[in-house]
């Protein structure tokens, strides 16, 4: 299979930005899920964990696809990939000092899925514009490539250095992978 998308410069550097922050998405969701289960032991909290974060991103979502259809989306992904960023830095913050609680990592990844329900649109719709038109097949494969590669290779990835490290490591590790993605961001023209 070709994958011919990946000759546009600007999509080239997406998708590899995108690495970081969609495999920082992955990382995270194991780290919140293993830190929530460590510190209350409760199958109750993981299921409010997974609430906490699939409620505000379907309800941010609706909009967020408005949003995505009316203004830059490059601007949209910059500040959804930044606000990420910090949320996660608080995170690794309050794991590191052992202040956290329940409740901090569930209100944390709330706002986590909030913002992802802008984002999830943005960087949907940013690639075609990244691209020729005869890339777009192309661009859809690796996209589906780069979500489902992460989904199954960074849970064990996530598994060994939570068990090496530490979860504080892995979301400060989720992080960078968003500060990297911002500056990818900052370097495509669309």
């Amino acid at each position: 299979m070709q994958f011919d998308a990946l000759n546009s410069l600007p999509y080239r550097r997406f998708w590899l930005g995108s690495i970081a922050s969609i495999g920082s998405t992955q990382l995270y969701f194991i780290g919140m899920a293993w830190l929530v289960f460590e510190l209350s032991g409760s199958a109750l909290d993981l299921g409010l964990l997974g609430a906490a974060t699939a409620i505000p991103t379907i309800v941010s979502s609706l909009v967020g696809g408005i949003l995505a259809d009316r203004f830059n989306r490059r601007s949209i992904l910059v500040v959804t990939t930044s606000l990420a960023a910090i949320l996660l830095l608080l995170l690794t913050i309050l794991d590191a000092t052992g202040v956290v609680l329940v409740w901090h990592v569930l209100a944390l990844s709330g706002m986590l899925g909030l913002v992802h329900g802008f984002d999830f649109p943005a960087r949907s719709s940013i690639f075609p514009a990244l691209i020729e038109s005869n890339q777009m097949m192309s661009a859809v494969a690796l996209n589906s490539i780069l979500w489902q590669g992460t989904r199954m290779i960074l849970p064990g990835v996530g598994g060994v250095l939570i068990a090496v490290a530490d979860t504080a490591f892995v979301f400060g590790i989720c992080a960078l992978g968003f500060v990297a993605m911002v500056y990818v961001l900052h370097t495509i023209n669309v």
